[in-house]
């Protein structure tokens, strides 16, 4: 009788416990991540990483550069600066950007010794024309204009094309990889129907090998915490590369003393 006593309440306890799970809604299955919205998970805890880094800093460094000479009026020089920095922030060489007489050849020089040009010229058919022995190219944007395209479609065909001239003079010629920005490209309809905005890896191994060739300055980025680091960080610009230069920058609680010992001459 007392084992009964016992056994109730617990068989009483686990019905109770039953019903109350089963009283409760049913879950709905999570739909699996699509692509896109992984990249973008991907993409947010990549920044979150970096921000708890201090972001990215890039050394300044002197010598010989790559330039991009703008000798125009149609298209902004947003655009160029913009190519200019994709370029440099991908190849990791020095891309600088400048404004040019029209009038003038554009042409390498020791410090400049790869240049794209870009011209308005509407009696050419050539949207790019380019020297690769000589390492120079120029982009002619009356073709690209000749549409009256909107400017979110002129700063997508600028920023195609000023990668195309720019890897093309650097001995990146047209790649057969499939998709590569650097693939055979006839008209503005191929261009703009062209959904890869940069090289495929080996243009840009060949371009990174005619700059190393070319004396071309290599870039050298790291967070803002690996600069401090080493050494080469500038000022912090907000409250977390503050705290981390802060950090860095402190001395230890219990520092090592180190005397010298006459007898060791050390």
């Amino acid at each position: 009788m007392k084992s009964l006593m016992m056994i109730l309440p617990i068989a009483a306890f686990a019905l109770a416990a039953v019903a109350q799970e089963a009283a409760k809604p049913a879950e709905t299955p999570r739909a699996p991540l699509t692509a896109e919205q992984k990249a973008e998970l991907r993409r947010v805890r990549r920044e979150r990483r970096l921000a708890e880094s201090g972001g990215i800093v890039e050394r300044d460094v002197q010598g010989k550069s790559a330039l991009i000479v703008n000798a125009q009026s149609e298209v902004p020089m947003s655009c160029l600066d913009e190519a200019a920095a994709s370029i440099r922030g991908l190849v990791l060489v020095k891309v600088e950007t400048a404004t040019g007489d029209p009038s003038k050849k554009h042409r390498p020089t020791d410090g400049h010794p790869v240049v794209v040009t870009v011209v308005n010229d509407p009696a050419s058919d050539a949207t790019i024309l380019v020297a690769p022995e000589q390492n120079w190219a120029t982009l002619n944007v009356s073709l690209l204009l000749r549409d009256k395209p909107s400017p979110e479609v002129l700063a997508s065909r600028m920023h195609k094309e000023l990668w195309r001239a720019t890897a093309m003079a650097m001995g990146a010629a047209n790649s057969m990889t499939q998709p590569c920005l650097l693939r055979q490209i006839n008209t503005l309809r191929e261009l703009d129907h062209t959904k890869n905005m940069l090289p495929s890896p080996q243009p840009i191994n060949n371009m990174i090998e005619v700059a190393d060739k070319l004396g071309i300055v290599r870039i050298h980025r790291a967070t803002y915490r690996r600069a401090c680091q080493e050494g080469w960080a500038p000022a912090p610009t907000n409250d977390v590369q503050k705290a981390i230069w802060d950090q860095v920058r402190q001395m230890p609680a219990k520092p090592i003393k180190i005397e010298f010992d006459p007898a060791k001459g050390k």
